[in-house]
């Protein structure tokens, strides 16, 4: 589908379809969504109209929608980024940025990404509890994220161990694979 332009057409299409199934699951229930952005998409200067659009058609809260973004698509188009970004944290929806801790890029733009949440790559997960450096790293990261006014997300948790280890670490919320 990136390869063909088609990304954004169904991006476009599952934040429809997302923000459709949330309207019909609430039922009283606190629910919240996160939905991955494509490149294709974060390129787009209407995207921001479209979740607009779709917010109200659907009546949907803001707040329980979260838009992933990678580290590497919002390093790379920082200063396009930050206007959509900013605008879809105006609008009430949260952002987190995917692969944190990939790449040592990351800290000369911390303060510039419009993000809530920082999710911690899976891969420097996979070691804990038992590598000390996996832990050094994580609990790194962790330390910088909190600085920077951003709450952190572990990637593949897979077992109460682990769960264990991140907390020790200070992370704040975990997923798994």
């Amino acid at each position: 589908a990136e390869r063909f332009g088609l990304m954004a057409e169904i991006d476009r299409w599952v934040i429809d379809r997302a923000m459709r199934q949330l309207r019909e699951a609430r039922g009283g229930r606190s629910i919240v969504l996160a939905i991955n952005l494509s490149a294709q998409s974060l390129a787009q200067e209407n995207l921001l109209d479209y979740v607009t659009d779709r917010l109200v058609r659907y009546n949907v809260d803001p707040a329980a929608i979260v838009f992933e973004i990678t580290e590497s698509r919002a390093i790379t188009e920082i200063s396009g980024m930050q206007k959509l970004l900013a605008g879809l944290r105006t609008l009430g929806c949260r952002i987190a940025v995917d692969d944190f801790g990939t790449g040592f890029s990351t800290f000369a733009y911390l303060r510039q990404l419009e993000a809530d949440y920082l999710k911690i790559d899976g891969s420097l997960i996979q070691g804990l509890p038992d590598d000390p450096l996996d832990r050094a790293v994580v609990s790194a990261l962790t330390s910088i994220a909190r600085a920077a006014g951003k709450r952190t997300v572990a990637e593949c948790v897979e077992n109460p161990r682990a769960l264990v280890a991140l907390l020790e670490c200070g992370v704040e919320l975990a997923q798994g694979h």
